[in-house]
């Protein structure tokens, strides 16, 4: 057994103190270290270096009372124009603060534990821009306003926007409200027309002036004024005014020469900064009362001299103003004369604006003859540079050997693996084959087809100027042997052609092979209204009486999906009744279940979000159902025209991100939104046991892209208005059930309009269609034979045919289906043969 032994006990330091008090003996001990570590060969220097420290920061450092210390930095008062000899008492003091004997406790203020007051929160929450240039005051380059008429307007102002808009950021014609119908005219034409409330031929030069003070002053930093009769060099003007500098009082222009007085001529154009304007601003009450209606330049001068002085320049930073007179406009009756004009005038093709024209061709003329010549300036530029790129290749790298066609262009893209290879695909004059994994071939329709016809002019063109240099005649004409076309992301289009043509004198045919590239351009930023996900969506579902069913279904998913989570919406419920059967006051109403499900879901939420629910009756006095356009007519009349309309039914599947998708796709007066939606195939073939899944992925095992489905369409209710006005003369208008009867027999359209896709394809608004993943559909075996309309046209059942067949399964699932049916068929056989 151990013997225990007793743990040692520590022993303190012994270290004498020489009779010092124990509530000494810690600072005792801290000195005494402190001579220690001074007395060593380390110590000594770094002591020293602290006590040079204190003395330099003691030196160094500002004096100060002991009431600044307490109080904060007192202001340097000889600054603020109070003499340095006053009293310290005479300068406001902040007041004390009495924080009593007990020692202060912060309260911090946790999230969710103390309400924050609402003026509180509001001040923490600063209203913000909605764009990023608005907060930071970025401003656009130039506005450009042109006084017109309504008697020029359609000439002059017309041929103005033709050869000038495409190179401005803005440009407004202002016009007086003489004819009221002359905006509706013209806005097909992207003319952005102002009308003034006043009466008269010419607006008063002080409105134009008002409205860019009101509207964009804080928006642009140079304004140009001229009027219609002024062909401006857009791109020179905009290169002109980029070259002065912003912020400057600037009065630009040519100085008239019927008056003394220093007023630039109105004919020649006006340009002024935005600093001027805004000292026009402060003064415009003056400038309307002293304003001439009849005499631009002496309105806008005498306003501009009374305030500023300044009389009209024509030099801003040494860049000059130049403006060519036209004195007699014999020399634009013809292109010819307008060259020799051009030629003869060197300030011509050097001036920003050319004045006064009296013609539309005037413009027309001139704004050739500049172009062409600034195109051949242009290309001469790029053949010198392609020379440099050659000279300089060998010195590359590479030495020249990654030198591709055409050169100075982006070569072309490389892929990383075999999904990234850019194919080629073959076309002729009139088709295009296999363009996707769907269809064979496809006519050359729009934009398409004008590409190719200006690659074929261009290759036709080329061979004869390329045959007429070797002395080669060629007879007949130039005809197309193969095409092939790919769109390369890093460089644009490019084409390989084989042309065929015969030779006088020869009679073999020659073939000659041309590569072609249309390479991309400059980006171009397209303006568009503002849409925002905050707008409500109305949902409108067509029912039948064969439909109640699945509506119940859908309303429950409807209300958990959109009204549990509070989502912007309103569903309309369009109900059909047959010729025969019961309505609404009859006790056996066939919808009674539908309209007692929405007055129960409706009355839930009204409370918290108001009517989110309703519906729409509509007695259908025939037995063929009616038409898009009469539900649509009767619908649209119940909402405003701001409002999105979602025309769905009841197959769909609710989601919120499509909704958000229809908001942000769906523009007011510019764009109808017409998504493909994701369909299910049929679920007995797809799967194998009951019960089938009430939702899907977006998988191509489950259904696919329903490319020829057109019913799903979001617009805007006046945008529908507006082109079911174009065709009410030959499709009436429906405002109630009674009208029905006027639809049968239905016109026959011969394939311009019948439905709602083809109704926004023919009215200027842009339709856009894509496929959607959040819109799916399930499985609905479609009724082609269901609209037995002997106006309904033939390929409306073929679309309805080819839909139908694609909704039941991919190729592969239909082969294992009918295998499978095939070997059950089989066993069964097989067995009754054994029982017998």
């Amino acid at each position: 057994m151990e013997k225990k032994t007793k743990p040692k006990a520590k022993t303190k330091s012994t270290t004498p103190t020489f009779g010092v008090p124990d509530f000494l003996r810690p600072i005792w001990s801290c000195t005494r270290r402190g001579r220690m570590w001074a007395s060593s060969r380390k110590g000594a220097p770094q002591l020293i270096g602290m006590l040079l420290g204190v003395i330099i920061a003691h030196h160094l450092r500002p004096a100060r009372s002991c009431r600044s210390e307490i109080l904060g930095a007192v202001p340097d008062r000889s600054r603020n124009g109070i003499p340095a000899s006053d009293g310290l008492d005479k300068l406001p003091l902040p007041a004390a603060v009495n924080l009593g004997n007990e020692d202060f406790e912060p309260n911090v203020i946790l999230d969710g534990q103390q309400k924050i007051p609402p003026d509180v929160q509001k001040a923490q929450k600063p209203v913000r821009p909605r764009y990023y240039d608005s907060e930071l005051g970025m401003h656009e380059t130039l506005f450009v306003a042109v006084a017109s008429g309504a008697t020029t307007l359609p000439t002059l102002g017309v041929a103005f926007n033709l050869t000038t808009a495409h190179y401005l950021p803005r440009l407004s014609f202002f016009i007086n409200a003489v004819q009221p119908d002359v905006w509706a005219r013209f806005q097909n034409l992207t003319m952005n027309i102002v009308r003034s409330s006043e009466t008269g031929d010419k607006i008063h030069p002080m409105l134009i002036l008002r409205f860019l003070v009101e509207n964009h002053m804080e928006t642009f930093d140079w304004f140009f004024i001229a009027p219609d009769s002024t062909y401006i060099r857009g791109k020179e003007l905009l290169e002109f005014v980029k070259k002065i500098s912003v912020g400057k009082v600037i009065y630009l222009g040519v100085p008239s020469a019927k008056t003394e007085t220093g007023y630039c001529d109105f004919s020649a154009g006006i340009l002024i900064s935005q600093a001027m304007l805004m000292g026009i601003a402060e003064n415009l009450p003056w400038c309307m009362e002293n304003a001439r209606l009849k005499d631009f330049t002496e309105s806008i001068g005498k306003c501009i001299v009374h305030i500023f002085g300044l009389r009209c320049g024509q030099f801003a930073e040494a860049s000059p103003f130049v403006a060519f007179p036209v004195t007699d406009s014999k020399p634009l009756d013809s292109q010819d004369s307008t060259a020799e004009l051009v030629d003869a005038e060197d300030n011509l093709q050097s001036a920003v604006a050319i004045y006064p024209l009296s013609e539309p061709k005037h413009f027309y003329r001139l704004h050739l003859e500049l172009s062409q010549r600034k195109i051949g300036e242009i290309q001469q530029l790029i053949e010198e540079v392609q020379e440099d790129i050659v000279k300089q290749s060998p010195h590359t790298p590479g030495g020249g050997a990654d030198l591709q066609w055409p050169i100075g262009i982006n070569p072309p893209a490389i892929p990383k693996d075999r999904f990234d290879v850019i194919e080629w695909t073959y076309f002729n004059e009139t088709h295009l084959f296999r363009p996707d994994d769907f269809r064979v071939a496809v006519r050359l329709v729009g934009s398409f087809l004008k590409s190719v016809e200006q690659v074929m002019a261009f290759a036709k063109t080329s061979i004869e100027e390329r045959q007429a240099k070797l002395e080669v005649k060629i007879s007949g004409e130039i005809r197309l042997l193969n095409g092939y076309v790919r769109f390369d992301p890093t460089r644009g289009i490019e084409y390989i052609l084989d042309l065929a043509f015969e030779v006088a004198g020869s009679t073999k045919e020659e073939v000659r092979t041309l590569r072609l590239l249309r390479s991309l351009g400059q980006m171009e930023q397209i303006f568009l209204p503002f849409v925002t996900e905050n707008s409500r969506v109305h949902l409108t579902v067509t029912i039948g009486a064969e439909d109640i069913p699945v509506a119940l279904d859908f309303l429950k998913v409807f209300t958990k999906v959109h009204l549990e989570a509070q989502d912007n919406v309103f569903f309309m419920v369009v109900l059909i009744y047959g010729p025969n059967d019961p309505g609404k006051e009859s006790p056996n109403d066939v919808f009674l279940k539908i309209k007692a499900e929405a007055k129960d879901i409706d009355k839930r939420y009204s409370k918290t979000l108001g009517t989110r629910l309703g519906w729409v009756s509509i007695r259908n006095p025939l037995t063929v159902p009616p038409s898009e356009f009469a539900i649509m007519d009767i619908v649209a009349r119940k909402f405003s025209k701001d409002s999105i309309v979602f025309r769905c039914d009841v197959n769909f599947i609710p989601s919120v991100e499509l909704l958000n998708r229809i908001r942000l796709t769906t523009i007011p007066g510019t764009q109808a939104y017409f998504p493909m939606p994701f369909v299910q195939y049929k679920p007995s073939i797809i799967y194998q046991a009951h019960p089938y899944p009430a939702d899907f992925d977006v998988k191509r095992q489950f259904g696919h892209y329903d490319r020829d489905s057109v019913y799903f369409a979001a617009f805007f209710v006046s945008d529908y208005t507006a082109a079911r006005r174009n065709e009410a003369e030959n499709w009436p208008l429906v405002t109630a059930d009674r009208d029905l009867l006027r639809e049968y027999p239905r016109p026959n359209r011969h394939g311009q309009v019948y439905d709602l896709y083809t109704l926004f394809l023919s009215s200027p608004l842009h339709v856009f269609r894509g496929v959607e993943p959040a819109l799916k559909v399930k499985f609905a075996l479609l009724r082609c034979d269901r609209d037995d309309d002997p106006g309904m046209e033939l390929r409306l059942r073929e679309r309805c045919e080819r839909r139908r067949l694609a909704s039941l399964a991919n190729k592969q699932q239909l082969a294992m289906f009918i295998a499978h049916q095939e070997h059950a068929k089989e066993m069964s056989l097989s067995t009754r043969n054994a029982t017998v």
